[in-house]
């Protein structure tokens, strides 16, 4: 296959598509990858840590991929591959926790069976925010929106 650019121009602005759709191609796959990660936590015995420990219950785990999922879609349409890391684990008390950071500053989510318990620090300033219900999503973009934009 032959390709003709007219202008310079026209060439980087495809090398430039083609280097965004191979990093999109990539994340796609570390998010299919953390589902499958989220998913093997119902294999966890109980007392998975040492001393009293919870497995997360399939509800948690079901949750957790939806806002796995929620994220993915988000840091895809805001052209932020690269620009954010993602940090998932389970905790002791059941619950799932992931962490969005960039640079400096992150959310953690606490993530059950009833719900996201959120905090963010922004800037050295830490703050607990109201637990989302897994069924509105959208005040997550709020939270988001403040992290990597400031707003």
């Amino acid at each position: 296959m032959i390709i003709f650019f007219d202008t310079c121009t026209d060439l980087f602005n495809t090398i430039d598509n083609i280097k965004a759709l191979n990093q999109s191609l990539h994340f796609k796959n570390f998010i299919s990858r953390r589902e499958e990660y989220l998913k093997s936590l119902s294999n966890l015995p109980e007392n998975w840590i040492d001393g009293n420990s919870i497995k997360p219950s399939q509800t948690a785990i079901n949750n957790s991929i939806s806002i796995l999922h929620y994220l993915g879609d988000y840091v895809l349409g805001n052209s932020l591959v690269g620009d954010v890391l993602l940090v998932m684990s389970p905790s002791p008390n059941g619950l799932i926790s992931f962490q969005v950071k960039k640079v400096d500053d992150y959310i953690l989510m606490a993530i059950g069976d009833a719900g996201v318990e959120l905090e963010i620090c922004k800037d050295e300033s830490f703050e607990s925010l109201p637990t989302i219900n897994i069924n509105n999503l959208s005040l997550l973009d709020e939270y988001l929106g403040y992290l990597v934009n400031g707003k």
